[in-house]
């Protein structure tokens, strides 16, 4: 029922967020928006039972009727002496299956108006198009980590809303093999659209985005996948163990491989000391880890996929500085050996990267290393004292 579909999902939002609902001394209001809600689950599932007992009680009416006909029928010839006690019994035995396909019926009719409501939400989701077409003609596999994007236009929602302005708008941008790449800007000017379609959960409007000298729409996904992996900046674990979550990226990685990736992220230690060690549950969407611990699982994940070019949506955003710099040691190693492009929201995470790439009106606006953007005093300049004016307030406070 949608009642009961709403009302689980606004009951696991104020278990979810029942801190935050405390701070802000909103429990009441939500209380009450939580009894409206039970309230109609109420009177929806009163309107349901009502329907059900009409349905199973006419349905039960009409097999005992029928069955009380029939027993009245061989009494009456039995006292006529038309019919002896063994043949009544048969007969009624008879008129009892004679009425089960009826009530086998109604259980489907049931079953059917039970499903109702979910029938529309599968059908939808088994006709929704894909994101991206996969090509007919797969062609060759990349040869390298190379990124060129050539004329890039992307806007959100493009093909049902045609008329939206575009995030990205003329867009170029040369990424060599092996090279670190930081991705800079204020909030909104494109930084993840970029990444997303680097990764290809989107093709541009217009322009080409390439990987090794291929067009991307001329890769199947299952190419592309396999020489891109991305860290999202809400990383996403599974319910399951530390293993499980691991070998997502990587089902045929044996141990030893495993065991590497975690001495890189340095979760070795961690997982050394758990009992369990691989088999330990992480809980629902890592519940049983901290932030930073999840964080660097999610690129241990990444890692074990030894693709040739790795995202890294915001990857400190929400991280202490330790942890920070925790991350750094593990993406220093790999400059040279994987293409890095990283969307920064931290200039300090920034300039450890060989070059970066300013955003600014869906476009570059300029682009080189830390020390060369700081020399010529533009708009990175200005970020970056920015930033610098606003570490400082905070240690000071």
């Amino acid at each position: 029922m949608a009642a009961l579909a709403a009302f689980g999902a606004q009951l696991l939002d104020s278990l979810r967020g029942m801190e935050t609902l405390w701070a802000f001394g909103a429990s009441a209001r939500w209380r009450m928006r939580l009894a409206e809600q039970a309230a109609r689950l109420r009177a929806e599932s009163m309107h349901t039972l009502r329907a059900t007992l009409l349905r199973t009680g006419l349905t039960r009416f009409v097999g005992l009727a029928g069955m009380a006909s029939v027993l009245g029928w061989g009494s009456w010839q039995l006292g006529q002496g038309r019919l002896d006690a063994a043949s009544l019994l048969a007969v009624l035995l008879l008129s009892r299956e004679a009425f089960r396909p009826l009530e086998r019926l109604e259980k489907a009719f049931h079953a059917a108006w039970a499903a109702r409501d979910g029938l529309h939400a599968i059908d939808a989701l088994l006709h929704a198009p894909l994101p991206v077409p996969e090509p007919q003609r797969p062609g060759p596999a990349p040869a390298d980590g190379r990124i060129s994007l050539s004329g890039v236009c992307f806007a959100h929602d493009q093909g049902q809303e045609p008329g939206r302005p575009e995030v990205l708008h003329g867009l170029d941008l040369d990424i060599a093999d092996g090279e670190w790449v930081a991705l800079v800007g204020p909030s909104g000017v494109g930084k993840s659209t970029l990444l997303s379609l680097l990764w290809r959960a989107a093709d541009p409007r217009r322009g080409m985005v390439c990987l090794g000298g291929r067009d991307l729409r001329e890769l199947s996904l299952a190419q592309l996948r396999s020489r891109v992996a991305l860290v999202a900046q809400d990383t996403l674990l599974f319910s399951g163990s530390l293993e499980d979550n691991l070998r997502m990226a990587s089902p045929q990685a044996c141990l030893r491989d495993i065991e590497a990736v975690l001495r890189d992220v340095q979760l070795a230690d961690l997982v050394d000391s758990l009992p369990r060690g691989l088999q330990t549950e992480v809980g629902e969407f890592g519940a049983h880890l901290s932030g930073g611990q999840r964080q660097r699982l999610a690129l241990a994940r990444a890692l074990l996929r030894r693709a040739s070019v790795l995202l890294l949506n915001e990857p400190t955003s929400s991280a202490d500085p330790r942890t920070e710099q925790a991350l750094l040691q593990v993406l220093r190693p790999l400059r040279g050996r994987r293409t890095l492009v990283m969307a920064a929201h931290r200039l300090e995470t920034a300039r450890e990267a060989d070059r970066i790439v300013v955003l600014e009106n869906g476009r570059v606006a300029e682009q080189g290393t830390h020390d060369d953007l700081l020399r010529r005093g533009g708009r990175y300049a200005r970020l970056w004292a920015a930033s610098q004016a606003k570490r400082t307030t905070e240690e000071a406070a």
